[in-house]
């Protein structure tokens, strides 16, 4: 598990992010994280093509939370929202959230103390965090950001996502 200071932008905050393939547990997983059980958010990996892009998302997390913005119930959720251009938070946790049979997992702790947790939980191979760039689904995360050729010209895949993922609060 790799963790990140989220300083300037949240200061005193980090974010922990950990790479897993081969997990057993999706369900099992997503249901702690609902039942807070745990603390801590499950993405599904292929629709993350950086680590700076959950880093993005946790830092607007922190941020909305300290101005008393924060759209869902919990930072994690809030978290999972940010990743989404979507304004919709059901669409949300539908593209970015675990199926039941997810077998490539990113989990995603905003406090260090349940770091250990998340890895008591998953039951599955951790891998580098620099792997996920590589296992990413293009075609749907393009599809999902409407990343147009023209785009990708002038500006890297993961700028056009942080770029949508800014935007959506200006729509």
């Amino acid at each position: 598990m790799e963790t990140y200071d989220l300083s300037p932008v949240a200061q005193n905050k980090t974010v922990s992010v950990a790479f897993y393939r081969n997990v057993k547990n999706a369900k099992e997983l997503k249901e702690l994280a609902m039942g807070d059980t745990v603390q801590a958010s499950f993405v599904k990996a292929s629709m993350i093509a950086d680590v700076l892009q959950v880093k993005a998302a946790a830092a607007k997390g922190f941020h909305l939370q300290a101005v008393g913005k924060i759209k869902t119930k919990t930072l994690h959720s809030e978290m999972i929202f940010n990743l989404s251009p979507s304004n919709k938070i059901s669409d949300c946790f539908k593209l970015f959230g675990l199926e039941d049979t997810s077998t490539d997992v990113v989990a995603i702790t905003l406090d260090v103390a349940e770091n250990e947790k998340v890895l008591n939980y998953v039951v599955g191979d951790i891998v580098s965090v620099s792997l996920l760039p590589n296992l990413c689904d293009k075609t749907v995360i393009k599809k999902l950001y409407k990343i147009t050729d023209e785009e990708l010209k002038v500006c890297s895949f993961l700028d056009c996502i942080l770029s949508q993922m800014a935007a959506k609060d200006i729509r």
